[in-house]
């Protein structure tokens, strides 16, 4: 059965991403990811790991999420939406 979750991106690398969520997730636990970019930029795939976790509040929780099968044009997708997230912020 699949599960679905819409987290928030709190930081977003090559590397992996920090999300806050409502549900707690398990150090270790893998499961494959999508994330959806801005920009026309393409929907990116690939497997993540959680490789810690922080409780901020009553079921609210960040965890911390390693990329692992990351294909190259996926990496370059995730780079190109976050130099232009920056120059955004730099306008």
């Amino acid at each position: 059965q699949t599960r679905w979750l819409y987290p928030l991106a709190l930081d977003l690398s090559v590397e992996g991403m920090r999300v806050r969520l409502d549900e707690p997730l398990k150090v270790g636990e893998k499961f494959p990811l999508q994330i959806f970019l801005e920009f026309d930029l393409p929907t990116v795939q690939m497997s993540t790991e959680v490789v810690w976790k922080e409780e901020i509040g009553p079921s609210r929780f960040q965890v911390g999420l390693k990329f692992h099968d990351l294909s190259e044009d996926n990496a370059k997708a995730i780079q190109s939406y976050i130099d232009r997230c920056l120059a955004k912020e730099l306008r």
